[in-house]
């Protein structure tokens, strides 16, 4: 019924260690993280009146619209028929000892809620007013009540009354260190009960106090807020002192106490927000500050050292994390700080876009340099230190200024010969000189008091300078915004460009680590070059892929780089994994707002982007101030997730997991799902999932987020569901939660029934494969012989249809009229006859070219073609074309082929041949043609002629210039051309010495061969 109310597990948790947080005693309450929930969040309702965790990790909150349970992430409030037991009205909540949460309620008492049920008292049981104010657990059997009508305790299960105390409205009830329990009221003052009894305590200066809190702080006093003040006793009950608005509260009226595990006190107000009490130091935060509502009604220290505040109107919460955020409120001249640095006093300058510059000591502004004490300008973009203890400034669009060890400055402009104001990075060489990036003038060196602009090498344009890095052994390299690297090597005056295959073009931010490797942040993420090997890590997460600003390695070897996205922690086994090549993961960690950042877009593009100070901090420049990183905290700061499994559902239908610790599942495909959850330090970061089910899993399955599982048609057996959270940072969680599940066999499934059924079985195919033997062997015999016949018809009508293919084949590749072979054959066969050409070519490679076996392309043209078929007809020309196919038959080889390439054309392939040969087998086709008669009707005859273009593939004379096929064909048809300008009855060999670079070279040359024969680009040799 109440399925999450308790954690199902048979992996006990231990009891959590409650250690106080680490003490940061500068940092205010302003530069915690203040976040906030109100009921458009998922609270009940505004008024948050209660707050309490449990072991499961789980924050748990009462309003007036009943409880709901908090995992970070998630506010969820409980199923209504628990609110209609413990009443809506949740004032107080405390945790016992065995984890049990104790919740009072103004209109239904005191309810117990733990593993073991749920338990209530009211009226009936005893308690002497049904309107319960306040619930403290001083054991798991010990718990103190206070209503409106007085204290009672709860010891056993059984109510008892507390004699000596006054039936009046009670405020709050505190534990003190020697037994002893504070009672205060609301209107009848303080009491102390011991073992002698209750004894009134008074209040110095409060004569009518109207009781408000009580807190034990770690020294063992004890404080009292009232309507009029703080007091401070011993725990025997001896008054110390008291504080009001005189010594720095915010109000005379308390409304809330509570101890903080670092020795501080918290005070909440009826109106005035929070303060923190440290030894004598205040401090505060209010609704200017982000608190939803200046009313405190509830404050609450979880385990993980977060403050917790109810409000009127809201759940805040002041998270200290690892992280000194520093900006305007904290003293800064400006919120959008651009460059970071140190100096050998220990102090952190920022440079800011909105400031001018500011000096940090001890996490406190000391100093700010803007115009009014010298500064050229608010925009500081660039900081270096000098040798001497100097720092030099770049005051963005105005100049160069020195701040000196006396603090006097002194300013280079134009004037000076300075040659851009838009400087963007510094650096320093121990003779004193200067190296200035600038976005428009590149490279600028100061060195003796004057400018000199560093040119790049090889007359190469100007090219900007956005980062610099003095290398280990000497060399300065710059990045540039657009054109990659480039290294001015020792003693040179020049910048060289390194020329890296795949570099990003815009680079951001350069490091170099012990090992000399490369690491560079670019506007295309993060790449290291090694020994000339560039590498590219923008696949290992989304920071990586995005800008990267500045980068680190710390004293452990781990990688840190700044980005849009926030900080990116890369340790360094996933570093090593990745340099000796073993496959992913390679584990990295991102921080950004929710781990406590101001912004988590930090500030680059200038230089320098960030700084490691002499205490190993990182200091960030970001849009919201500058932000400092203890790394050894930040990396010591992940703490183990918590997981309960919070209900399962069999079918459809809920599973009380109180009551059933084994889960029983239908035999017959029962379907059951499991629902879990998990709290991450009740960080804004859900934890991820591992599951596996004992009996079908082998191991955990991979993390996930989803919160559910189901199983269906498990085998009949006994399985154990196990599953465990995962930490933002891959810290498993100290147990896991488990459950069992069971599912018995049916009757068919039992191993008699089996056996039998499978005898069953045996005999019946036994008995229906001998029948089907018998059967199928008759079949066999008459499906043998009507093969054997079938198969003798198909063979004879095979044997005649490739006949008939090969008949389709050979008319498709002929021309019809000739009997030559036609253009078909020509593309079918040309690729085959030039990969035979290729290679012989290549093996006659030392002979001259004219000595080479090559394939001659020979056109052949009849002159005059078209009057024969006008004077005699077209029966007379087709009789001249079949005795020309017969008569080029007779001038070629057997390996030869002739083609008919179109009209009175025809196409001669004579393959390997040599060059030098060319000329004669073109006279023997022209004297052949010379000698055709052709007889006609009237017993005359004619004679003819033909004009004949030759050019040879391979088209050049060496093997590396062998060209297209169609090239040569192309030479071909010029020659033919040629031959035909020049008195038609003779031939032409056109030659290349080298093969065309582009068909339109070779157009270009062929369009009028003439002049490019005469150029002696085309060499012609005539034949008659």
């Amino acid at each position: 019924m109440f399925a999450w109310a308790v954690a199902v597990s048979s992996t006990a948790f231990a009891q959590p260690s409650i250690s106080p947080p680490e003490a940061t005693p500068t940092k205010r309450l302003s530069q915690f993280v203040l976040e906030s929930w109100g009921a458009d969040a998922g609270l009940p309702q505004n008024s948050v009146n209660a707050l309490e965790q449990t072991d499961d990790g789980f924050l748990w909150i009462g309003t007036f619209e009943g409880l709901a349970r908090f995992d970070g992430l998630r506010i969820q409030p409980v199923e209504p028929a628990l609110t209609r037991i413990t009443g809506s009205a949740v004032v107080r909540l405390s945790r016992a000892p065995d984890d049990a949460l104790w919740v009072a309620t103004l209109d239904r008492g005191i309810t117990r809620i733990a593993a073991d049920g749920i338990q209530h008292w009211g009226l009936a049981e005893g308690l002497p007013s049904e309107t319960a104010v306040s619930v403290h657990a001083r054991s798991a059997s010990d718990v103190w009540v206070g209503t409106t009508s007085g204290v009672a305790r709860i010891v056993d299960g059984r109510v008892e009354s507390v004699p000596g105390l006054p039936p009046v409205a009670i405020r709050d009830v505190e534990f003190a260190a020697d037994g002893a329990v504070w009672v205060l009221t609301r209107s009848a003052g303080l009491f102390r009960v011991d073992a002698v009894g209750a004894q009134r305590i008074e209040l110095p200066g409060d004569a009518t106090p109207v009781g408000a809190g009580l807190a034990v702080g770690i020294d063992n006093s004890v404080w009292i807020g009232t309507s009029r003040g703080l007091h401070q006793y011993t725990p025997n009950g001896r008054w110390l002192r008291r504080l009001g608005r005189e010594d720095g509260l915010a109000s005379d009226f308390i409304n809330k106490l509570a101890a903080g595990r670092d020795g501080s006190l918290w005070l909440g107000y009826e109106g005035d927000g929070v303060q923190r009490l440290d030894g004598d130091s205040l401090d505060g935060v209010g609704v200017a500050a982000g608190l939803p509502n200046g009313f405190i009604s509830a404050l609450f220290e979880d385990r993980h050292g977060n403050f917790w505040i109810g409000t009127n109107f809201g759940l805040a919460r002041l998270r200290d994390g690892p992280f000194l955020n520093i900006g305007r409120r904290e003293g800064l001249p400006g919120e959008y700080a651009r460059v970071v640095i140190e100096t050998p006093d220990g102090s952190i300058w920022v440079g800011l876009d909105d400031g001018g510059l500011a000096r940090l000591h001890g996490g406190a502004v000391v100093e700010t340099l803007g115009p009014k004490q010298g500064l050229l300008g608010s925009t500081v973009r660039a900081l270096a230190l000098g040798p001497d203890g100097s720092l030099w400034i770049a005051v963005y669009g105005s100049g160069l200024q020195r701040r000196l060890p006396d603090a006097s400055l002194q300013t280079y402009g134009s004037d000076e010969g300075l040659p851009s104001n838009l400087i963007r990075a510094l650096a320093t060489d121990p003779d004193g000189s200067l190296w200035i990036g600038t976005e428009d003038r590149g490279l600028v060196r100061l060195r003796e008091g004057e400018f000199e602009r560093i040119r790049w090498s090889g007359g190469l344009p100007h090219r900007d300078a956005r980062t610099l890095l003095r290398r280990r052994d000497g060399s300065l390299l710059i990045g540039t915004y657009g054109h990659g690297l480039g290294v001015v090597p020792v003693g040179a005056d020049q910048i060289e460009p390194l020329d890296i295959d795949k570099l990003h073009p815009r680079v951001l931010a350069l490091f170099e680590d012990a090992g000399q490797r490369l690491w560079i942040g670019g506007q295309g993420g993060l790449q290291m070059l090694e020994n000339g090997v560039l590498r590219d890590l923008s696949g290992l997460g989304l920071s990586f892929e995005r800008a990267v600003f500045f980068i680190d390695i710390d004293a452990r070897g781990d990688l840190w780089m700044s980005g849009n996205l926030g900080l990116t922690h890369l340790p360094a086994d996933s570093i090593d994994r990745l340099l000796r090549g073993l496959p992913p993961p390679y584990p990295s960690t991102l921080y950004d707002r929710l781990d406590g950042l101001r912004s988590s877009q930090l500030n680059g593009a200038s230089q320098p982007a960030g700084w490691r100070d002499h205490d190993g901090h990182l200091w960030l420049p970001s849009p919201r101030g500058v932000a400092m990183i203890d790394s050894e905290r930040l990396l010591r700061s992940d703490t183990e997730p918590t997981v309960v499994i919070e209900s399962a559902w069999v079918d459809g239908q809920p599973v009380d997991l109180r009551a059933n610790s084994n889960i029983v599942l239908p035999n017959a495909g029962g379907r059951v799902e499991l629902r879990f959850g998990g709290v991450n330090a009740l960080l804004p970061r859900a934890p991820l999932f591992e599951t596996r089910l004992h009996g079908i899993d082998s191991d955990w399955s991979a993390p996930d987020p989803r919160q559910s599982i189901s199983y269906a048609a498990l085998p009949p057996g006994e399985y154990r569901f196990e599953v465990r959270a995962i930490g933002p940072r891959g810290a498993p969680s100290r147990g896991s939660a488990t459950v069992q599940l069971s599912v018995p066999p049916g009757p068919w499934q039992r191993l008699w029934v089996q056996v039998l059924v499978a005898l069953i079985l045996l005999l019946s195919v036994a008995g229906l494969l001998r029948l089907r033997e018998l059967r199928l062997r008759r079949a066999n015999q008459r499906l043998e012989a009507e093969i054997a016949a079938r198969t003798h018809e198909l063979v004879e009508k095979n044997r005649a249809l490739e006949q008939a293919v090969s008949k389709v084949q050979r008319l498709s590749r002929t021309d019809a009229l000739t009997g030559l072979a036609n253009r078909r054959f020509l593309h079918d066969e040309i690729d085959s006859e030039i990969a035979l050409t290729a290679r012989r070519w290549r093996e006659m490679a030392e002979l001259p070219p004219e000595q080479r076996e090559c394939l001659l392309l020979v056109l052949v043209d009849l002159d005059h073609f078209k009057r024969i078929n006008d004077v005699y007809g077209h029966s007379v020309g087709d009789r001249v074309l079949v005795a020309t196919a017969q008569t080029l038959r007779e001038c070629l080889r057997g390996s030869d082929h002739a083609v008919r390439w179109g009209g009175e054309e025809f196409l001669l392939m004579l393959r390997l041949t040599r060059r030098g040969e060319a000329t004669q087998h073109a006279a023997r086709v022209l004297t052949a043609l010379r000698r055709m008669r052709i007889t006609l009707e009237n017993g005359g005859s004619l004679r003819l002629t033909g004009s004949v273009g030759i050019a040879a593939w391979p088209v050049g004379t060496t093997i590396d210039q062998e060209g297209r096929w169609e090239h040569s064909l192309q030479l071909a048809d010029a020659a033919l051309y040629l031959a035909k300008a020049r008195g038609r009855d003779r031939g032409c060999l056109l030659q290349l010495d080298t093969a065309p670079a582009s068909d339109a070279e070779l157009i270009e040359l062929l369009s009028d061969p003439e002049p490019a024969i005469l150029a002696g680009r085309l060499r012609a040799t005539p034949i008659q």
